[in-house]
């Protein structure tokens, strides 16, 4: 165990995904094999259940708004880690780490890099798998990590497109007085924070990437800079990586997840943080003064990611 670092993940499953709960399980063993300390942060409507049990440390959140909420409840749980937490690493539910010191090396870098990715590669696997047997899913094979590319290649982060500037999801982590005094950035209700803070984390703000998925001279792109600019006070460019693998457990069809649509079809309600959404009593965000389109578009981004595929998991 390493008692400086927690990991904080989210777990919000409002269309009942059965093989959300699954890989969820499967994450969540095998950290508890490592020895790391967990922190699940789950939310459920009023007149729903919460779905994971009391044999998980979990902090319970009740909310009626269809948002997404990843990093509003990261955000959350980072402020409920006991005073000896002095890094975090903020994990998707769904995935496996090859190297099993992964949590032990990310906690050394993080004492040389202000923020860090704790894996160099990754790979999406085909439904079924645990493990890599040579081919991911739809034929996918091993995906440079964001960080790795970054220290392969500092210019990637600022003018590179997304497949030649590594990925930039799955899992991070950092100093926790970085995280204190920012937060992560919990406003992209598209699903793409993890990308547009990537850059940040860089130093580059400035990248093509931003302006592509919230374009420009807005309230959104205002409400964004303001909270990059302040990371990047702090951070300026400290970026690491921890060499290893990441293993990304099936949850439905790739093309399902409208990585580059969604942010596209936003455009159009020509989002305002501060008018459209507020943060309610429980902490979450809620819909404030918001159209029944961007409320429909907002529920329809957990409806059409079909993260059970066309059949159920144990066919």
């Amino acid at each position: 165990m390493v008692d400086s670092i927690w990991i904080v993940t989210s777990y919000f499953n409002p269309c009942r995904y059965v093989t959300k709960r699954h890989n969820f399980e499967l994450f969540a063993t095998q950290l508890r094999s490592m020895g790391a300390q967990l922190l699940v942060v789950e939310t459920a409507r009023s007149d729903g259940e919460f779905e994971l049990g009391k044999d998980h440390n979990v902090v319970r959140v009740r909310g009626d708004s269809f948002i997404w909420q990843k990093e509003r409840l990261i955000n959350l749980g980072t402020t409920n880690l006991p005073t000896s937490c002095t890094k975090v690493a903020w994990l998707d539910c769904d995935l496996l780490f090859e190297d099993h010191e992964w949590l032990k090396r990310t906690a050394d870098a993080l004492e040389r890099f202000a923020v860090v990715q704790p894996f160099s590669s990754s790979i999406r696997l085909p439904r079924g798998l645990l493990e890599f047997r040579g081919q991911g899913q739809d034929g996918e094979q091993c995906v440079e990590s964001f960080a790795a590319a970054f220290a392969r290649d500092r210019s990637l982060a600022f003018d590179a497109v997304y497949r030649l500037h590594g990925h930039t999801g799955f899992a991070w982590a950092a100093r926790r007085d970085l995280l204190t005094e920012c937060g992560l950035y919990d406003a992209c209700l598209t699903g793409s924070a993890d990308h547009l803070m990537a850059h940040v984390f860089a130093g580059a703000l400035n990248s093509q990437c931003i302006a592509a998925m919230i374009g420009s001279g807005h309230k959104y792109a205002e409400h964004f800079a303001r909270w990059a600019n302040r990371v990047h006070e702090i951070c300026q460019g400290s970026l690491g990586h921890v060499p290893g693998r990441v293993l990304h457990l099936w949850h439905g069809a790739v093309a399902d997840r409208r990585y580059y649509s969604r942010n596209q079809e936003f455009k159009k309600f020509d989002f305002d943080p501060d008018r459209h959404v507020r943060v309610g009593t429980n902490g979450l965000w809620e819909w404030a003064d918001a159209s029944r389109e961007m409320r429909a578009w907002a529920m329809n981004v957990f409806e059409s990611r079909n993260e059970d595929g066309d059949r159920p998991l144990d066919d």
